[in-house]
């Protein structure tokens, strides 16, 4: 997981120590296959994924019933934080678009790191 970790700019250039314990609060990489729903809009998980392949887009309904994509997310890049920092429900759907990889963590366990680490609290 350690290596892992590193493909992601907010941890990439962290000392050792720090990444082993980010990587014992990680859940485990899981497949997701195209058309998959991670999020939903309205939704109380407030856990951060991070995308370790393929490309997830955050979207959601507007009120005429057309799709607004805000953005598509891929390798090395994370969502669902701001529900883990302000506590509110999901504001957006996460389908996956092409096959991916990704693991959570918990957002109790990440916050906890964000105290603990100013480097990684200035980042987020």
């Amino acid at each position: 997981m350690i290596e892992t970790l590193k493909h992601f700019a907010v941890f990439n250039d962290l000392e050792h120590n720090v990444l082993k314990d980010i990587s014992e609060i990680s859940g485990p990489v899981k497949t997701y296959n195209s058309d998959s729903t991670l999020m939903i809009p309205g939704e109380n998980d407030q856990d951060i994924f991070f995308v370790v392949s393929g490309t997830i887009r955050l979207s959601l309904i507007s009120p005429d019933g057309d799709t607004i994509t805000f953005r598509d997310i891929q390798c090395g890049d994370y969502f669902g934080w701001l529900s883990m920092l302000d506590g509110n429900h999901r504001a957006t759907s996460a389908i996956v678009i092409s096959d991916a990889k990704a693991f959570k963590i918990k957002a109790e366990n990440f916050k906890k790191l964000l105290l603990s680490n100013e480097l990684i609290f200035n980042r987020f």
